[in-house]
């Protein structure tokens, strides 16, 4: 799972994972980081656009078994914040993260969620300030931090802080996948059309279910004027 999240995001590692997960479940029905992980899964499913709503049901249904067994388990409470924002209950994800801040403001994956919850209000800066403390937590997650704070000044239109953002994710993981297409976003931003597509039919040569991608190609094609392409 660590591997997909930060290296690869290649399905296979995550179908690696889910087994790992499901064979502790049959060893032990009552492990509840068992049945977290596998919700953790399911969730990374949708979020990294390889998968379709069903998983978080999916997820969903892990997830309550595992705060069954340990109400206070913050890997589930984190994970169960994504699927109240899925299913539109941003209010509840809020609080729940603000809840979790308080409770578990040493636990890096707490802050991974304020960040994602922040971002979808648009409140930028706090979503950075936790990206932050998740890093002062977590220096060795150079990647995950460096993605998701370019999209954020992407959506500010700061080409210029996201590519530094992208240049520190990219000294340690040159071939991660959300990396290149954030650098593949500013090509595009900057109306460079053919090395936005360039960037993303390699990326997608390399990993063809990253599904969500082909969207921001067909705006590409578009851009360019290529209908056909666009289309297909």
């Amino acid at each position: 799972l660590h591997r997909f999240v930060f290296q690869t995001l290649r399905p296979e590692d995550l179908d690696g994972a889910i087994s790992h997960f499901k064979a502790a479940i049959e060893m032990d029905s009552n492990f509840a980081l068992a049945h977290s992980g596998l919700g953790v899964c399911y969730v990374s499913y949708v979020l990294k656009g390889m998968g379709g709503f069903d998983y978080y049901r999916f997820a969903k249904e892990a997830l309550e078994r595992a705060l069954a067994l340990d109400p206070e388990l913050i890997e589930a409470r984190v994970r169960m914040v994504y699927v109240d924002l899925a299913e539109g209950a941003a209010k509840s994800a809020r609080r729940e993260v603000h809840r979790m801040l308080r409770q578990a403001p040493n636990d890096p994956s707490v802050h991974v969620a304020a960040a994602y919850v922040y971002r979808l209000s648009g409140i930028y800066d706090r979503a950075l300030d936790e990206w932050d403390a998740y890093l002062r937590l977590s220096p060795a997650d150079v990647v995950l931090a460096s993605y998701n704070r370019a999209r954020i000044h992407l959506y500010r239109k700061d080409t210029e802080r996201a590519a530094k953002e992208l240049e520190a994710g990219l000294a340690v993981e040159p071939d991660h996948p959300l990396l290149r297409l954030y650098a593949a976003m500013i090509h595009y931003i900057k109306n460079d059309f053919g090395k936005a597509i360039a960037e993303l039919n390699e990326i997608l040569t390399k990993h063809p279910d990253l599904y969500s991608y082909k969207l921001f190609l067909s705006l590409c094609y578009a851009a360019l004027g290529d209908e056909e392409r666009a289309i297909a």
